[in-house]
């Protein structure tokens, strides 16, 4: 048991100055620690530690210490999560060779509509893709440094008539 300064009277006090938001973040702290710290007991209390969130009454006295961290655990998982990632690698690459043909590096394949289309033309879908995307940056990039332009005339203005 801890020696507990505070009487019943004292503690409900300091419940209701928490119910009406008239106490500091420090004080709220510390009556946080005590309601987890006290024996003492009513409804009022009860009431306080249910709507801080307080689920139970904690005696640190009575907690066991933390044990050590086990290296040799933490070494053995480690080594069994590497070695389940090499099977699963292995797995994968020797499962995609046997699979799949290999395309080579500039391999394309698109559908149209629910239709293969053949490789030239998929090569140029891909190449119109990619030129729409860049003007689409191109005028991202157009307007942002417009705004930044604008912002930056703002503040030197601003800044002048201070």
């Amino acid at each position: 048991m801890i020696d507990n300064p505070l009487t019943l009277h004292d503690l409900e006090h300091l419940c209701h100055l928490w119910e009406e938001c008239r106490l500091s973040v420090a004080e709220e702290a510390e009556l946080e620690y005590l309601l987890c710290r006290t024996p003492l007991d009513s409804a009022l209390i009860r009431s306080t530690r249910s709507l801080m969130g307080l689920s139970h009454i904690i005696h640190f006295d009575e907690a066991p210490a933390p044990s050590a961290p086990r290296r040799k655990s933490r070494l053995l998982r480690l080594s069994a999560a590497a070695a389940a990632a090499a099977i699963i690698i292995a797995g994968a690459s020797a499962l995609s060779n046997s699979l799949w043909p290999d395309f080579g590096e500039n391999a394309c394949v698109a559908y149209v509509d629910g239709h293969k289309v053949s490789r030239s033309e998929a090569k140029a879908i891909a190449v119109a893709d990619m030129q729409r995307i860049e003007k689409i940056q191109e005028r991202i990039n157009r307007v942002t440094n417009h705004d930044q332009c604008r912002l930056n005339h703002i503040l030197n203005i601003q800044n002048q008539t201070e």
